[in-house]
């Protein structure tokens, strides 16, 4: 699942992406000097968008898979 933000011109300015295989984080910038109080602001929109799940592990009989 992710959360992504585009600018004016409908270009990737950042996503974030939260894995419901391992739970990781990821925030992928999509162009350069993207500004800390917009990562800032894209973290806080994805804790409260984004759900918080227990990551689906390989070996509880599920191969990874929800």
């Amino acid at each position: 699942m992710y959360l992504g933000l585009v600018d004016q011109d409908n270009r990737i300015v950042g996503e974030i992406f939260l894995s419901d295989i391992d739970g990781r984080v990821t925030i992928t910038l999509g162009q350069p000097g993207v500004p800390v109080e917009v990562v800032e602001w894209m973290i806080a929109k994805a804790k409260v968008r984004l759900p918080t799940t227990d990551p689906v592990s390989a070996s509880d009989g599920s191969g990874g898979v929800l």
